[in-house]
């Protein structure tokens, strides 16, 4: 998990840049939540899976995580456990 502070622009409004990741086993990537380029045209705060991305709605950085947290603890839960 990384985040860090950015100049306020139209690119970071929030003034945040972050990025949070989850991998599995072989490295490879599960779950990462970032706002980072909006190259998938889903909105600058989004959420990438095994299988797509898409936007998700970004209300603070401590929901964020908290949010990202969970569902890391649920597919945990289900593909590990």
């Amino acid at each position: 998990m990384s985040s860090r502070d950015v100049p306020t622009s139209e690119e970071f409004p929030e003034g945040l840049k972050y990025s949070f990741q989850y991998l599995g086993p072989a490295d490879e990537e599960i779950l990462r939540y970032d706002n980072a380029n909006d190259g998938h045209d889903v909105g600058r705060h989004h959420r990438h899976t095994r299988d797509e991305v898409e936007g998700i709605e970004f209300e603070g950085l401590r929901s964020h995580i908290q949010k990202f947290l969970e569902e890391v603890e649920t597919i945990h839960e289900q593909e590990f456990a």
